[in-house]
């Protein structure tokens, strides 16, 4: 708990040494994770253990100069991108792969360990509104404006 509520705050001047080239001060501090996960529901189950881990802090606020800020816009799908004929890949708010912190092009087709194949009907049981067929949210509902966000949102 303790180390959460360090992670949403605002990092010190004092701690940034540099801002990396996206603007993100956080990605500094953050770790590229993209390959410790086992495959897509890897990704998405600690997708919601870390959304429930950030929910049990107290009267918090996510600092868009902070580590979690930094964390959730790379760590969490944001998107169920298509990698190639029916399979989809989760990317984050960069679309990259989950994880991945790298600015490169990243070719979908060589995160085999991410891929799944959902239907059209699956994705748009999942997508954050009819109308749009594979984002899991928007910026008006991202994880990190959790003060305008439900709890039940995760608990699927």
């Amino acid at each position: 708990m303790e180390e959460m509520w360090e992670s949403v705050l605002k990092i010190e001047a004092s701690r940034i040494e540099r801002y990396p080239r996206t603007g993100q001060v956080g990605d500094v501090f953050i770790a590229d994770i993209c390959h410790e996960f086992g495959d897509a529901i890897n990704a998405f189950d600690f997708a919601i253990s870390y959304m429930r881990c950030v929910l049990r802090v107290p009267r918090f606020s996510i600092h868009m100069a902070s580590e979690a800020f930094a964390e959730m816009r790379r760590w969490l799908p944001y998107q169920l991108a298509e990698a190639s004929d029916g399979v989809q890949i989760p990317v984050n708010r960069r679309y990259k792969p989950v994880g991945l912190l790298a600015e490169d092009w990243a070719e979908y087709e060589e995160y085999d360990h991410l891929k799944v194949a959902f239907s059209k009907e699956d994705l748009l049981a999942i997508a954050h509104r009819p109308t749009s067929s594979s984002y899991l949210f928007v910026d008006a509902s991202a994880p990190w404006c959790l003060v305008r966000m439900s709890f039940g949102i995760w608990q699927g």
